[in-house]
């Protein structure tokens, strides 16, 4: 059972970073493996690790970002966008866990995005526009769908919109910021149940299985995006968006 739960870290871990949706490989994990809520608990417990993931790599960008202004700005404005595209949507979750004809859609979307995204001429940084700003918030608000992946997909919208890579990237992870803190904060009753009801050697090793397959997979991630090789980890998504398709889903 120890392992089990150090390679759901791993899974976490990995698929929390790179665009691969780490929600929409859990859905799957759950109807295949009949994953328990406690298992599912764990998820939520890691993913403090992911914020730490976030803190620990973009420190300095943190920093930075702290004392300006303006960046803050974008930060919020993006934010607010997020949580209205989440309130519209949080009742659709309940179709990507009844009938994974919308999880395999999901996928596709993803790998669509990713797989644009590469298409695109590298440019030089500038600041980021409102309007770019706007529309990053709304594509991280429909990562709330199981199989859209919210590092994909606002990385990817920011890319097509003309923004840098390197300021795609960076914007992406302190946007998540305010994401991860929220969602620690709403299902804080999920992690005081998993806390209680596990071992310390499972809490501890499973955190430190995801904050380092993090800081690896985010490594991968900054260098694939760089060199415009995106278009691997959309051939993957729709890979498995068209397995779920052709297979009808599990309904």
């Amino acid at each position: 059972m120890k392992i089990y739960f150090l390679v759901l870290a791993l899974i976490q871990g990995i698929t929390e970073f790179l665009p691969l949706s780490s929600s929409g490989h859990l859905v799957l994990l759950e109807k295949i493996l009949r994953i328990s809520s406690q298992r599912l608990s764990l998820i939520v417990y890691l993913h403090i690790a992911t914020l730490l993931v976030v803190v620990v790599y973009f420190w300095r960008e943190i920093i930075t970002a702290l004392k300006d202004r303006k960046y803050l700005l974008h930060i919020f404005i993006a934010s607010v966008f997020t949580v209205v595209v989440v309130l519209l949507l949080k009742n659709s979750i309940l179709y990507f866990l009844d009938n994974g004809i919308y999880l395999g859609a999901a996928f596709i979307v993803t790998a669509m995005f990713l797989i644009l995204s590469d298409r695109v001429k590298m440019v030089s940084s500038q600041d980021l526009r409102i309007s770019q700003v706007i529309v990053i918030g709304l594509a991280q608000g429909l990562a709330v769908l199981p199989g859209i992946s919210r590092s994909g997909i606002t990385i990817a919208s920011a890319v097509l919109l003309g923004v840098n890579r390197e300021q795609a990237f960076k914007f992406s992870f302190l946007l998540a910021i305010p994401t991860l803190i929220a969602s620690g904060i709403y299902e804080f009753k999920n992690i005081t149940a998993f806390l209680n009801h596990t071992g310390f050697f499972v809490m501890f090793s499973s955190f430190i299985v995801t904050f380092i397959a993090g800081l690896v997979s985010l490594h991968v991630l900054k260098t694939t995006l760089i060199n415009k090789k995106l278009s691997p980890f959309g051939l993957y998504c729709c890979i498995i968006g068209l397995i779920i398709l052709t297979t009808g889903g599990w309904r």
